[in-house]
């Protein structure tokens, strides 16, 4: 899986380090390992990072968009349309490459591509970047309940095409 490549880093001292392997904690283990029991059944995969209000898909290795790439689109307007009606916040989307910057390694790639999850999302929270990673405490109950209907909109997508 394209661990190694933009956005990554092998210097272990480094925010982007990539790791020694792919899977090589254990916390990444124990999400592989969930998701491919789970196998088939498993129709949607959210990663929720923090922070700046985006909803993305495969790839963030390239700068390619996926085959599957109209149909999770469709997913991420529909999206954006009920968390905008939750709290009127904007959240971009696209490609993880194209939207925010190219990121090798990434599960959502590996959800994607070896886990076959057609709907996998990267999912960057609240806010935009004026209070970045100390989000204030009045904003995390929203922040949770718009993102929560998003889910919910890809929800139905999903339960629409089975």
């Amino acid at each position: 899986m394209r661990l190694k490549g933009p956005g990554t880093s092998g210097d272990s001292c480094s925010e982007i380090y990539r790791g020694e392997s792919a899977f090589s904690e254990a916390e990444s283990k124990a999400i592989r390992d969930a998701v491919l029991r789970l196998g088939p059944s498993l129709k949607a995969y959210f990663t929720l990072h923090s922070y700046s209000q985006l909803w993305m898909t495969p790839y963030g290795h390239s700068r390619d968009t996926p085959p599957d790439y109209q149909d999770q689109m469709k997913a991420l307007q529909a999206a954006s349309k009920a968390i905008a009606n939750v709290h009127g916040q904007y959240y971009r989307h696209g490609t993880i490459a194209n939207t925010i910057y190219p990121a090798a390694g990434s599960s959502v790639d590996w959800a994607y591509e070896k886990a076959k999850i057609k709907y996998s999302f990267a999912i960057e929270l609240r806010d935009t970047g004026r209070q970045g990673f100390l989000l204030s405490n009045s904003q995390i109950i929203p922040n949770s309940e718009e993102n929560f209907a998003g889910i919910k909109a890809v929800a139905d997508i999903i339960r629409n095409e089975v």
